[in-house]
């Protein structure tokens, strides 16, 4: 019972999310005094204006401090009361302490008159007297949202006008806003009005918006720009083209390089440094997936990722390097030689193929001498937050016994990578093909049930790529032949996966689609069934993305990722494209990819280090002592995000129930406030929500590739 209960609140879930809690920071929560160390006295952080007649005011105090008053009385414009008085309430920092917590409160002063262009406005407030010098130009609104970095070009690219205003509620306007899109010397280069496309209340990602659209598609590429609505205010800064896109890919990334496990992150490759880490592993036969209590020899290990609030490698950890290594398959043209700053760069490898074989690099390490592959690696308990880095860390990690799907999923990917950097290192190919085979042969000899069908449909299509034998290829059309129409989880659909629906044989794109742009022989019965897959996935997510006014690749929920890993979606509609090369599938991912990076309800970047408003409080060990050095969180994370149902347990509710208005009130895409132990809204996974937003974000880079430029580095 207790292994059990240790695998059910493990940070990779089983297929009921509610019970996936982090024991570690249960036990902190219950040591951790009672009591704040972040006392201070309210303040205003800011003025800016929502809708024609609302004014925003922006107050952060201490979760102890009195909520601000919403009586009108409180609240005079020129001397007198304001009509009404809205409040959003969020957590915007949370110490060590988790009752450490510092709130901000929005505040919408409603009147009853439109505001006057150029006009002064004096405030009083419980917080003190301000003035507001209305020139929309430059007054900040909420209300625009943008992808806060930068868009693709092609497509369509767009902001949105959506006023909400708490527990006021969704504004619709008298007419469709009037916009500018200025450059910094204030210049129009754009102008138009927005087209409404209607209150957003239906489903479980809707904001719950009266919402505008505004065009971008007329703005020259460049930047940065800034969309100004009359009578309104000013969004934060932008730009449109591939300069843009490349940060944003760029960062993504490389936020698997500040991931890696085994290696110290130095200078000059990045300023977030930390030493060496858990570079040496403990050899047990331990039962996967829960912690490990038992011993054995110890060897030396590195390579692959850590996650978030603790340092194991799992199961699931096969899909990143397959991820990376299939975009390059597609793709060889993103992320050439230096183009990453990697420790590897200037080795003569491309980098994006240099960081897809640190992460098989791990399971090299963990294939025995019979070819077999251990299920990865665990400790005893998770490592404290706020006392520990990856560095730091002196837990003992040990390893799973071996797993018939690691070791299926190894044998695929040794076989890809052995194929993919044979021109460039031979006799580095020559070891993966026969590592790869090695996992094979362990597969056909014992036989394991772990070992499902999609993982031996991936090691037999890569070893038929790599060998051009049939043998791999008869497999390989069987697998596919009995793999359509199967039941769940044995289907390719991207729209949800966890760590259950893994081991239990889900089928991802690496598995079959590099088949479909082989130059060597192929079944056309077996093209059309993978095409069928393929179409099936794609045109659901271009249905969706059509249907809704902020573009996403799923509607069924936000959870666990569901909206700010929009590159779970892309992944159809990029290898369609690279089969078909039809600009629709290449424009829908450019339109997608926009909603992680703050063109969503909240105005919410979800990436750190990338953004106006990125996540700063994130559920991440080593972030937690650079944001103490004054750097932020560690780039190229992208949270869960959204929370549709939280969990009630102590250390989750400590933060989401001082959010207001009251939680259940919230349209679905807005229940998400800051708090590192709020767990799952501000932790995150590298193969959740990290190496498929970084894939989507590589593919949109335009080719041909750059060298690393320093302006890059966060």
């Amino acid at each position: 019972m207790e292994r059990y209960w240790k695998a059910l609140h493990h940070s990779d879930r089983t297929s009921d999310p509610q019970t996936s809690f982090h024991l570690l920071v249960l036990a902190l929560f219950l040591a951790w005094p009672f009591k704040s160390s972040l006392l201070h006295a309210a303040s205003v952080e800011g003025i800016g204006v929502a809708a024609p007649n609302v004014i925003t005011i922006l107050v952060q105090a201490t979760s102890e401090e009195e909520i601000p008053s919403q009586a009108t009385g409180n609240w005079l414009i020129n001397g007198s009361p304001v009509s009404s008085v809205g409040r959003s309430t969020y957590v915007w920092d949370q110490g060590k302490n988790s009752s450490d917590i510092t709130l901000r409160h929005q505040m919408y002063l409603r009147m009853d008159k439109d505001l006057v262009e150029g006009a002064v406005y004096d405030l009083v407030t419980p917080f003190g007297s301000q003035t507001l010098h209305f020139v929309s130009s430059v007054i900040p609104s909420e209300s625009i949202k943008i992808n806060q970095v930068g868009y693709v070009a092609h497509g369509t690219p767009y902001a949105v006008f959506a006023a909400y205003l708490g527990d006021l509620g969704t504004v619709k306007l008298a007419n469709s806003p009037h916009y500018r899109v200025v450059n910094l010397d204030g210049l129009a280069v754009v102008e138009g009005d927005g087209i409404y496309r209607g209150l957003d209340d239906a489903g479980p990602v809707a904001g719950g918006e009266h919402v505008y659209t505004l065009d971008l598609s007329s703005v020259p590429q460049g930047g940065p720009y800034r969309v100004v609505v009359a009578g309104v205010g000013s969004s934060s800064t932008f730009g449109i083209g591939d300069a843009y896109v490349r940060e944003i890919a760029y960062t993504a990334m490389r936020g698997l390089y500040h991931q890696r496990c085994g290696i110290a992150l130095v200078e000059p490759f990045t300023s977030f440094l930390r030493g060496m880490d858990h570079d040496t592993v403990m050899v047990t036969d331990a039962e996967p997936p829960g912690f490990i209590d038992a011993t054995g020899p110890s060897r030396p290990m590195s390579g692959g990722y850590h996650d978030a609030g603790d340092f194991d490698r799992r199961q699931s950890h096969t899909l990143i390097p397959a991820w990376l290594l299939t975009i390059f398959d597609a793709f060889p043209d993103r992320f050439g030689d230096g183009s990453l700053n990697l420790p590897e760069s200037g080795n003569g490898i491309p980098d994006l193929l240099d960081e897809a074989l640190w992460g098989v690099r791990q399971w090299e390490a963990l294939q025995e001498e019979d070819g077999g592959v251990r299920a990865g690696v665990e400790t005893t308990q998770h490592p404290t937050y706020g006392d520990v880095n990856a560095a730091t860390d002196t837990l003992i990690y040990r390893t799973y016994r071996r797993d018939g799907h690691t070791t299926a999923s190894a044998a695929g990917l040794f076989a890809q990578a052995a194929r993919l950097v044979k021109p460039y290192d031979a006799t580095r190919s020559e070891q993966l093909l026969a590592r790869a085979v090695a996992a094979w042969n362990w597969v056909q000899v014992n036989d394991p049930p772990s070992a499902k069908r999609a993982q031996r449909m991936y090691a037999a299509l890569q070893l038929y790529l790599a060998t051009g034998e049939t043998t791999y290829h008869d497999r390989f059309r069987e697998y596919i032949a009995s793999l359509d129409g199967a039941a769940w989880p044995e289907q390719y659909h991207m729209a949800f996966y966890n760590l259950n629906t893994i081991v239990d044989g889900m089928i991802f794109a690496p598995y079959f689609a590099p088949y479909l742009w082989t130059t060597r022989p192929t079944d056309n019965a077996t093209r059309d069934i993978l095409m069928k897959w393929l179409n099936n996935s794609a045109n659901a997510v271009l249905t969706t993305y059509a249907s809704k006014p902020y573009s996403i690749g799923a509607a069924s929920s936000t959870s666990w990722g569901a909206v700010t890993n929009q590159g779970r979606y892309a992944d159809a509609l990029i290898y369609r494209y690279r089969i078909n090369g039809d600009v629709r599938d290449r424009d829908a991912v450019a339109r997608i990819a926009d909603y992680p990076l703050g063109l969503n309800p909240l105005g919410k970047s979800f990436i750190t280090g990338l953004g106006r408003n990125p996540p700063h409080t994130p559920l991440h060990l080593d972030s937690w002592f650079t944001e103490q050095n004054g750097l932020g969180s560690v780039p190229g994370i992208t949270v869960y995000g959204p929370v549709t149902n939280p969990s009630s347990i102590t250390y989750q509710a400590i933060v989401w129930q001082k959010a207001y208005p009251a939680w259940s009130m919230r349209p679905p895409a807005r229940r998400y406030t800051e708090g590192w132990s709020f767990v799952e809204a501000n932790e995150f996974s590298t193969w959740e929500t990290v190496a498929t937003n970084a894939v989507m974000y590589g593919f949109l880079v335009e080719p041909p590739d750059v060298i690393f430029q320093s302006g890059f580095e966060h």
